[in-house]
């Protein structure tokens, strides 16, 4: 059973979620707690929390964005991000996140739908 556990210990992924201005604040000490693996960046709600709610092109946001992937680096662990778009995916890169996701799944529904009715909306139009 120990060398069960030990195994279901190693392959956990843990993600801590930075997601206001206290766990902006304490970022370096999150990112200090053995087993922690990435540090998250929640934008929309750190956003929100830091009083710029979706300004992504604050510069105190673009800072802060920054500043969680510094931490995650000096500490060894990974920086990770919901990326909505090509843009975003390049920006978060530059910033030196490496655990992206990509798009919400809305967001990823919504497209695909879109493109389902341009191609009903052109095959009917011809």
């Amino acid at each position: 059973m120990v060398e069960k556990m030990r195994q279901y210990h190693d392959r956990t992924l843990l993600i801590a979620q930075i997601e206001t201005e206290k766990g902006l604040q304490n970022v370096e000490d999150i990112a200090a707690v053995d087993g922690v693996d990435v540090l998250w960046v929640g934008h929309f709600d750190l956003s929100n929390f830091m009083g710029i709610p979706g300004q992504f092109d604050h510069p105190k946001f673009s800072e802060a964005m920054t500043h969680v992937a510094q931490v995650a680096r000096k500490h060894g662990k990974v920086a990770g991000f919901m990326a909505t778009d090509a843009t975003w995916i390049e920006r978060a890169k530059a910033m030196g996140y490496t655990m992206l996701a990509a798009g919400t799944d809305t967001a990823l529904l919504q497209q695909a739908f879109g493109q389902l009715i341009q191609g009903i909306q052109s095959t009917s139009a011809d």
